[in-house]
């Protein structure tokens, strides 16, 4: 078949916008036809090689797209990138860390590279300095996108670093007062900085997120006791007694 790098073009932007619209398969369907029209348009390879990772889950597949994909356009962070994630789903971890590395060296003011890279240190190398200094980098970039706090703040937590912790989740609370898989850590932090106030107001922000964990519900009234606010605790355990179910332990 001859090659037709404008309808390829088209039929990659058409896939990309299937795609973002949650359409798998007119997605994957555009990116096959711009692939026949033209076997190197990079665009297309991105976009099916992400259809084989996330959806298919064929990483050998897709690290094949991938690696055609730089071998056509080496100054692109993007390609580096999605090879390192078809990397991470062989098992091999140190690729992944140096094509996120070079990722980075050819886009380094891109937040994304830097969530992903700190993920990997984090997760796979038990790296807590490199992951540490990948989040920093990102809020510093972005400092107004929340992600960024969740994963540092969750390693300062990890570390037993309470005050940036605190810090970290203060500021993603702030960015995203509904986030809540952080109530209950933040709510513990604070229980350990003896802030009883903040502490019982987040408890019962995670009791709400997660009204089947009773035991959360709980931790109010404790916050009270050691408040000695006696009075509070008997009501709240009152109407908290109308809540629970009779068969249960909690009850």
């Amino acid at each position: 078949m001859k090659s037709d790098p404008k309808n390829a073009e088209a039929q990659a932007s058409l896939g990309e916008v299937y795609f973002s619209n949650n359409d798998t398969e007119k997605a994957r369907h555009a990116f096959e036809g711009s692939l026949a029209a033209d076997p190197n348009n990079v665009s297309a390879l991105l976009g099916e090689g992400t259809i084989l990772l996330n959806v298919d889950q064929k990483p050998k597949e897709a690290f094949d797209r991938f690696n055609k994909a730089v071998s056509l356009q080496p100054a692109l962070s993007f390609a580096f990138a999605d090879r390192a994630e078809a990397e991470v789903g062989l098992n091999d971890i140190s690729a992944a860390e140096k094509d996120l590395t070079k990722a980075i060296s050819l886009n380094p003011r891109y937040y994304w590279h830097y969530i992903d890279r700190g993920k990997l240190r984090l997760v796979f190398e038990h790296d807590d300095k490199g992951a540490l200094a990948d989040f920093d980098q990102a809020i510093s970039i972005n400092p107004g996108y929340f992600l960024g706090y969740v994963y540092r703040g969750g390693l300062y937590d990890q570390l037993d670093k309470t005050d940036p912790a605190i810090a970290d989740y203060r500021k993603l609370l702030d960015l995203r007062p509904d986030y809540y898989f952080v109530f209950q850590p933040y709510a513990t932090l604070l229980y350990e900085k003896k802030d009883w106030s903040l502490s019982r107001e987040y408890f019962l922000k995670a009791a709400k997120a997660d009204p089947t964990d009773f035991g959360l519900q709980f931790i109010p009234a404790i916050i009270d006791l050691k408040q000695g606010n006696k009075p509070q605790a008997q009501a709240y355990l009152r109407r908290l007694l109308n809540e629970l179910p009779q068969t249960s332990l909690f009850y």
